[in-house]
């Protein structure tokens, strides 16, 4: 992994469509191997200049598996 997003690098790669409004943003794309998570965001739409208008990505982990957001843990 070095950054580009490589047909080779993310062969085999689990993928899902960010949409939002109907509209597709672009992919998002997923790998492991026995130590790291891998995942790689490929934006193709403009999604403005501003953070409040989602130029940010939002990852959490449930990690007491309680399907709530739980902030700074």
């Amino acid at each position: 992994m070095d950054g580009n997003l490589g047909a080779t690098e993310w062969a085999g790669a689990g993928t899902m469509p960010l949409v939002a409004g109907g509209v597709n943003y672009g992919t998002v794309m997923m790998k492991n191997d026995a130590q790291f998570l891998y995942i790689a965001l490929d934006i193709t739409r403009d999604m403005g200049n501003s953070p409040g208008d989602g130029d940010y990505f939002w990852l959490m982990f449930d990690v007491d598996r309680n399907r709530a957001i739980t902030p700074h843990t």
